[in-house]
This record gives C-alpha cells, structure tokens and sequence, in this order.
C-alpha cells in the first residue's frame, strides 16, 4: 500500500499544491484493480482498487479549483514480475476481442 497508495496520495496533494488552477494529475493504475486473474495477489488488486476511490476523493478537494485527476487502467505491460512470455500471456486480449 506504501506504493500503490501512499505514494500517489502524497505526490498527487503535492502536485496540486503547487500548480495552477485548472490543472491535471494522472495516476497509473491496474486492470487488476478490477479484475485479478490470478490467486495470491489479493494485496496488489486491493491496493489497485484503492487508487479509484482516492481519485474520487481527491477530485472533489481538488474541484473547486478546476483541478481533475483520473486514473488510467492499461492492460498488461511487459515487466519482470509480468514477462510479455509469461502465463498471462494473450489472456487481457483474447478477452477483450
């Protein structure tokens, strides 16, 4: 939760404290926030699920002065602990088709 949450809380608080009015802040979230494909990773989809509800949160302390924040979920990205070649592969785009 200290990276998946604490973080963009802070640098997002931050980040309005110092720009301008209408300004935008955009958190990177997780397909997996919504949809965990695989068991043990209950934490992480929590902690992803987690980002939605700070992002409407924040919204409304930011709104009034016209600062938006939203949170992108993109699907699978090649990483170490998610390998292009791994057993998830294909799956997000089959399922999407």
């Amino acid at each position: 939760f200290k990276i998946n949450i604490h973080a963009p809380y802070h640098a997002s608080v931050e980040a309005a404290r110092q720009m301008p009015e209408g300004g935008r802040i955009l958190i990177i979230g997780s397909v997996n926030g919504d949809r965990m494909p695989v068991a043990g990773m209950a934490a992480y989809a929590a902690s992803k699920s987690a980002l939605q509800g700070m992002a409407r949160g924040l919204a409304r302390d930011f709104g009034p002065r016209g600062i938006t924040i939203n949170v992108v979920q993109p699907g699978p990205i090649d990483t170490d602990a998610n390998p292009a070649n791994g057993p998830m592969r294909g799956r997000h785009v089959i399922r999407h088709l």
